[in-house]
């Protein structure tokens, strides 16, 4: 019930509220998430770096997929499909 949602928080009188307040399942997997950033990337701009680096790779092999089944279709091969 949202309306007793809102009751309970106006209850709490606080200024702020926990992602466990609101559902602790996502408050669990936001906990494990943030241990494994802080396991994986020695910080944000590395997180952001690798990301972005992953991110530029497989653009990269997308366009060589790409590149080579334009190769192949014109090449008389039969397409799939």
């Amino acid at each position: 019930n949202p309306g007793e949602f809102w009751n309970q928080l106006a209850l709490a009188d606080a200024e702020s509220i926990s992602l466990r307040e609101i559902n602790e399942d996502l408050a669990v997997l936001w906990g494990k998430f943030r241990k494994f950033c802080g396991i994986t990337f020695s910080g944000p701009k590395d997180l952001l770096v690798r990301l972005a680096d992953r991110k530029e790779s497989d653009d990269i092999e997308r366009r060589k997929s790409i590149s080579l089944a334009q190769k192949l279709a014109g090449s008389g091969t039969p397409r799939l499909g």
